[in-house]
């Protein structure tokens, strides 16, 4: 592969990919080009970010109203989704776990995940030592904008280590080629979930997103998790995570 090929790639999500879409159509004169500009960003709001189709929320919403039966059932789901969503989780994380038990790594996860927290997510642990951790994050609150990538142990005591940074980066990049966002403080390297699992980012409400975390086939969050863990331990120097 040409070394020098990302030098000229653009990270760009899909939502930024909808904004610029939006933004062409607004200077498009051919009415038939224009429609499908709109089109097409209109069916990545709904079918990859996840965004609910207005049409079909108020049709929802006047089927819920038609009756005081539909109302109660409508509050009583609400109530449960919180910890139907929290359950869930931790249903996945048990899974998981025992699913890469084969592969002698561990997983833990924040228990604000449980809850939509932002900047919360569930990890793995190659060694017990590590002071690095492959984990997954949803940036934002109400399981908003998912990431992956290497984030730096919270309680290391040791600070950023430019060198190390680097080298774990370069490692990352050799190792998948998906498109790495800029590195922080405290992730050498990471990148937008659905840019490069094709996973929604966005899973407020979009219940094909959450159903990733039931299945059990090749395109469930677990088989992608397991996936990209046996990639690392096949292709990556685990002891640049030891710090």
């Amino acid at each position: 592969s040409n070394p020098n090929l990302k030098d000229g790639v653009f990270p760009f999500t899909f939502y930024r990919f909808v904004e610029w879409l939006e933004e062409c159509a607004l200077h498009v004169t051919a009415l038939q080009v224009r429609i499908f500009i709109n089109e097409l960003a209109q069916f990545i709001r709904e079918n990859i970010n996840g965004e609910s189709n207005m049409d079909e929320q108020n049709e929802l919403t006047q089927l819920i109203l038609s009756s005081p039966e539909n109302i109660r059932a409508t509050f009583l789901a609400a109530r449960s989704l919180r910890n139907i969503k929290s359950q869930m989780w931790q249903d996945f994380s048990d899974n998981l776990l025992n699913q890469l038990i084969p592969l002698e790594v561990s997983i833990e996860y924040d228990t604000s995940l449980l809850y939509g927290k932002k900047e919360s997510g569930f990890y793995v642990i190659f060694h017990p030592s590590d002071q690095f951790f492959l984990k997954w994050q949803f940036e934002y609150s109400n399981h908003k904008g998912l990431c992956f990538g290497i984030a730096r142990n919270d309680e290391a005591e040791q600070g950023k280590d430019p060198v190390r940074y680097l080298q774990i980066r370069n490692a990352m990049n050799q190792c998948f080629s998906y498109v790495s966002e800029e590195g922080t403080d405290s992730w050498p390297w990471w990148c937008w979930a659905e840019s490069s699992m094709d996973v929604p980012g966005n899973w407020e409400m979009n219940p094909e997103a959450w159903l990733l975390l039931l299945n059990s086939d090749e395109n469930s969050l677990a088989k992608r998790v397991i996936q990209i863990v046996q990639h690392m331990k096949d292709r990556f120097d685990l002891k640049l995570l030891r710090g």
